[in-house]
């Protein structure tokens, strides 16, 4: 075996359980919520391999124990909009016998509206629910990739807009120059202006592949960014 595959053979071991602790620390942490008592040396052989403490612990189990009043809350709200179709067919199907009879229109209609405003106080929760669940994830193996993941989704915007403003210029350029080339100048400028509308059309076709290629690992990106979100929804 080479030095390198020793090397790498040793890497992989030393992540593989650097993941297991992870992992292991995590079920002790969900034993706790789920108020299983764990072995009591069983607790200080995993916070020992995991390089945690008992606050550690502590803080830990309490944060999973709020993620999951969070998750509830998040599921009770997604649950309430499956109610909001028939609730609003029921209204209108009641403002359509509104000519029979206003007082039996607000007699149907007042609770059904009092249930969608609930609905729709809920939809709005959903998204700052899931924002607080993807804040306070507390798996590396979620967190860490995440966040990776929309750092390089920044650089790809703020290459994007760099790509396409040089593009716009060196476009702008290049039909500057074939409009002038048009209008017949001498040999000598003409020869400056169709090298310099050569190399701003290169730059342009350079900035389009560019671009395409960033357009292709974002889409990949963004659909990974959503499997690591979906992950963080999860106590």
């Amino acid at each position: 075996m080479s030095l390198q595959n020793l090397l790498d053979k040793i890497t992989t071991r030393h992540r593989e359980r650097q993941q297991d602790r992870v992992t292991e620390y995590l079920a002790l942490v969900g034993q706790i919520v789920a108020e299983e008592e764990p072995d009591p040396d069983e607790v200080e052989r995993i916070l020992r391999e995991a390089g945690k403490t008992f606050d550690d612990l502590q803080k830990s189990v309490l944060l999973r124990r709020e993620r999951h009043e969070l998750r509830a809350q998040l599921d009770r709200c997604i649950e309430l909009q499956t109610h909001r179709p028939k609730l609003e067919q029921q209204v209108a199907a009641a403002d359509r016998e509104l000519e029979q009879g206003r007082a039996k229109h607000n007699q149907v209609t007042a609770p059904l509206y009092a249930q969608l405003q609930e609905i729709k106080t809920a939809a709005h929760e959903i998204f700052a629910l899931r924002q607080k669940l993807d804040k306070t994830c507390d798996n590396p193996l979620i967190s860490e990739p995440l966040a990776a993941t929309r750092t390089r989704l920044g650089q790809i915007s703020a290459r994007q807009y760099e790509l396409r403003k040089k593009m716009t210029e060196c476009d702008a350029w290049a039909k500057s120059d074939r409009e002038e080339l048009a209008g017949g100048p001498l040999p000598v400028r003409a020869e400056q202006l169709n090298e310099r509308a050569k190399i701003n059309e290169t730059v342009v076709a350079k900035c389009q592949a560019g671009l395409a290629e960033l357009e292709h690992e974002l889409v990949m990106l963004n659909q990974r960014e959503e499997q690591f979100r979906q992950q963080a929804l999860v106590p």
